[in-house]
């Protein structure tokens, strides 16, 4: 019996060794003072980009990795826009902007009252009838 008790005693010792060199090295592998940035690009509707966000932040909180997230746009929709803002005001603790509405496109020219046709151009000729 006393034989395994010392068995186990050595093991835990030998385990506590590798688990104090394991941070020893930890300590001497991540940067000190110099924060890095991390740089995720998005596009379309942004697939992947909130558990991307979310995976920066957990080593950021675990004390993994010091430094900003950077968001970079490589041509977001409107959808894709909306969750990078709602993101990137997360990472601050802020409430997210709101998204501004854009303005219907008007028609460039000239509009028949009668029927809606659309004269397209700047100017409308004094002998103008309608089609």
């Amino acid at each position: 019996m006393t034989e395994l008790i010392q068995f186990f005693a050595v093991l835990l010792a030998a385990f506590g060794a590798v688990s104090l060199g394991w941070l020893a090295l930890g300590a001497m592998v991540l940067p000190g003072e110099c924060p890095g940035r991390m740089v995720i690009g998005a596009a379309g509707d942004a697939p992947g980009l909130e558990q991307a966000v979310r995976g920066a932040l957990w080593l950021r909180r675990t004390g993994l990795w010091w430094g900003e997230v950077v968001i970079r746009d490589r041509g977001l929709d409107r959808a894709g826009a909306a969750l990078a803002q709602a993101l990137a005001a997360s990472v601050k603790g802020e409430q997210p902007a709101p998204v501004q509405e854009e303005a219907p496109a008007r028609p460039r020219g000239f509009v028949c009252k009668i029927c809606g046709f659309i004269y397209e151009s700047d100017t409308l000729p004094e002998d103008y009838t309608c089609p």
